[in-house]
C-alpha cells in the first residue's frame, strides 16, 4: 500500500495539500501504471500518424509548456503539435508515478527524436500529468515538452559554473 496526500481543489487551482492521506493499493497502482504505459504507446503512435487525432486527449483546461511557451486549450495545443516538423521518436526511458495526486498519474518519457529525416538526434523529455476521463481512459491535464540539442556548438563559460561554491572554497571555517 502507498499513502499519498489528499489535494483540495478550489476553483480549478490547487490550494492546499492536507495532511490526511489516501491509501492506494498495489493493484490500483499497477492498473494506473499499465494504463499510463498504454497511453504513451498510443500517444506517440498517433503523433507519428495523425497528430490532429490527439485533440481528444486534451481538455479546454489542459495546457502544454512547449520550450517555455504556455499553450492552453485542446485546439491551441493540437495546432502547435501539428505545426511541428515530421519527426521520429526512440523512447529510452518511461517512468510512471501513480498517486502524485489521488486520481492522477505522472508520466516521464525521455529518448531521442529525429526531425525531418535529419541524421542528428535531439534528446527529448516529455512529462505528462494524466487525469482519468469519465469514459475510463486518461486525458492530459498538463504536459511539459523539452528538447535538448547537444550537437550544437558551445561557447566556453566566462566564469565558473558554480561561483558561490568557488568563493566558499576560499573561505576558512572558524
Amino acid at each position: 500500500m502507498e499513502r499519498i496526500p489528499n489535494v483540495e481543489v478550489l476553483e480549478g487551482e490547487m490550494r492546499r495539500i492536507s495532511l490526511a492521506t489516501t491509501t492506494i493499493g498495489r493493484e490500483e497502482m499497477d492498473l494506473r501504471m499499465a494504463a499510463a504505459k498504454q497511453f504513451v504507446e498510443d500517444y506517440y503512435k498517433t503523433f507519428d500518424t495523425n497528430r490532429a487525432d490527439l485533440v481528444n486527449l486534451y481538455r479546454e483546461e489542459s495546457f502544454v509548456l512547449f520550450a517555455g511557451q504556455k499553450i492552453q486549450g485542446k485546439e491551441g495545443i493540437v495546432a502547435k503539435l501539428t505545426s511541428i516538423q515530421q519527426c521520429r521518436y526512440q523512447i529510452t526511458n518511461l517512468n510512471c508515478i501513480p498517486g502524485v495526486v489521488p486520481v492522477g498519474v505522472l508520466v516521464v518519457v525521455a529518448g531521442y527524436m529525429w526531425l525531418d529525416g535529419k541524421p542528428d538526434a535531439l534528446v527529448f523529455s516529455h512529462t505528462f500529468h494524466l487525469m482519468p476521463a469519465p469514459e475510463g481512459s486518461f486525458y492530459v491535464a498538463q504536459q511539459l515538452w523539452m528538447t535538448c540539442a547537444f550537437n550544437q556548438p558551445r561557447t566556453p563559460l566566462a566564469s565558473p559554473v558554480f561561483p558561490l561554491a568557488s568563493r566558499m572554497s576560499r573561505m576558512s571555517l572558524v
